[in-house]
């Protein structure tokens, strides 16, 4: 049961950091500059994207 509500923390937590940059205006920006640095991890390690077609990136 401890576990549990643990996981309901954590899952609002999330949920209330989101709330939190759309208050400042910053939400977008800040999903933008994530999904960048995510697709150039990937490129950097050579990792296929998940449905292993390469996206063509630099």
């Amino acid at each position: 049961m401890m576990k549990a509500k643990s996981l309901l923390k954590r899952a609002r937590r999330g949920s209330e950091f989101r709330g939190f940059l759309k208050k400042q205006g910053i939400l977008k920006e800040v999903e933008a500059r994530t999904l960048k640095q995510a697709v150039k991890l990937t490129h950097q390690t050579g990792s296929p994207c998940s449905d292993g077609w390469s996206t063509g990136l630099s």
